[in-house]
This record gives structure tokens, sequence and C-alpha cells, in this order.
């Protein structure tokens, strides 16, 4: 009896490892809360820096510009 419980509980236990190491939602879940974040850091970089990198290429660019327009002295 004891031989045949611990045969049991033994394939019991395989199987449970078995499905474990079959089951990928776990690391789907990680990948896509990985790819979240990096999104919400990308926006959040952007609403902090994005600006002020705008105002200077604007500013570049407008300047530049006046500098290289015929009749603009």
């Amino acid at each position: 009896m004891e031989k045949r419980n611990s045969e049991a509980l033994r394939r019991g236990s395989t199987r449970l490892v078995a499905s474990f190491l079959a089951d990928t939602r776990a690391a789907v879940a990680i990948e896509y809360g990985i790819l979240a974040t990096m999104i919400a850091v990308f926006i959040l970089s952007i609403a902090l820096f994005g600006e002020s990198v705008l105002n200077n290429l604007f500013e570049v660019v407008s300047s530049n510009m006046a500098e290289n327009t015929p009749g603009s002295n």
C-alpha cells in the first residue's frame, strides 16, 4: 500500500511539473508587462523632455531660415 501511494504521488507530481513547464501564460504576461513598461517610459520621457527638444529644434530651423533667406537683413 505504501509503495502504491508513493508511486501515485510521484506520477501526480510529475504531471504537475510537466503541466507547469508547458504553461506559457506567465511568460507571455511578463513580456506584455515589460512592453507596457517600455511604452510608459517612452511616453513619460516625451512628456518631460519633448517640449524642450522641439523648442530647440524649431529655434534652430527658424534662425537658419532667417539667416539664409535673401532680403531678410
